[in-house]
């Protein structure tokens, strides 16, 4: 019984460092700032727009850019006119889409060699053959075929040193066959984050043995994960001394293996 007494005399102690670490990762969040009525952001930044030895266009964007929640999806006060148009040609709900992205590029040329043809009939009409563009002008008309392409890669860049990974960033790559054509405009997207929310805060069994002492404690414990930190209170309950030990446990995850 006087176990018993001393553990619930320690228990407040255990339970205001315990609520003090909470409150301090809560005052450390970000504050979201009100924006129900206000419309999304869907100005994707770009991490990196250059040439490849091809002469290619290339523009690179965060992949997960301008993440945003389900149910932000059905505020029509939030979601911009593009998704509209997306949702109804392909009929589907704007909660459907985990995904969308817009941009735009231009393709321009200047002093296209243009080569006369006379057909059997005697009609003449004018051709350009190009690697991606054919164009003719023929009886007061033109007729025209652009065939190009883009490109799509996602990719993840990652930060080791000594080889352990410390950050990784997942980006977008965007890039275009034409070597005439290039991006114009801001790169809009919208990701939508259908990911379950992970508890931070588990309250647990736990038990240790000491190898050096053959000795073993078990008891509650509250543990708190933050990302890669992670901080564990435990009240053991050690049966060779017959008496309560309050342990703190912390650790950083450097890789995961599986």
């Amino acid at each position: 019984m006087s176990k018993l007494i001393k553990f619930l005399k320690f228990l407040p102690y255990l339970i205001i460092i315990v609520l003090g670490i909470i409150l301090y990762m809560k005052w450390n969040q970000p504050v979201e700032e009100e924006v129900k009525s206000n419309p999304m952001n869907t100005v994707a930044e770009v991490a990196k727009k250059f040439k490849d030895a091809a002469g290619a266009n290339h523009i690179a964007i965060d992949k997960n850019a301008n993440s945003v929640k389900p149910s932000d999806m059905s505020d029509p006060n939030k979601v911009p006119g593009f998704v509209d148009t997306a949702s109804r040609a392909l009929k589907i709900a704007k909660q459907e889409i985990d995904q969308i992205t817009k941009l735009l590029f231009i393709s321009e040329g200047k002093r296209l060699l243009a080569e006369k043809v006379i057909d059997s009939l005697g009609v003449e009409s004018y051709v350009h053959n190009g690697k991606y563009l054919t164009l003719s002008y023929k009886n007061g008309y033109f007729d025209y075929r652009y065939r190009a392409g883009l490109d799509i890669v996602d990719y993840t860049k990652k930060t080791k040193f000594l080889g352990i990974t410390f950050a990784k960033k997942s980006f977008t790559d965007f890039s275009l066959t034409d070597t005439a054509a290039s991006f114009t405009g801001n790169v809009q997207r919208l990701t939508v984050d259908r990911r379950e929310p992970q508890p931070w805060l588990k309250f647990n069994a736990s038990y240790q043995y000491n190898l050096q002492d053959n000795a073993h404690g078990y008891g509650p414990g509250l543990r708190i994960d933050k990302g890669p930190l992670g901080l564990q209170v435990s009240q053991l309950y050690w049966p060779a001394s017959q008496a309560w030990q309050t342990t703190v446990n912390a650790h950083l995850t450097l890789k995961n293996i599986f």
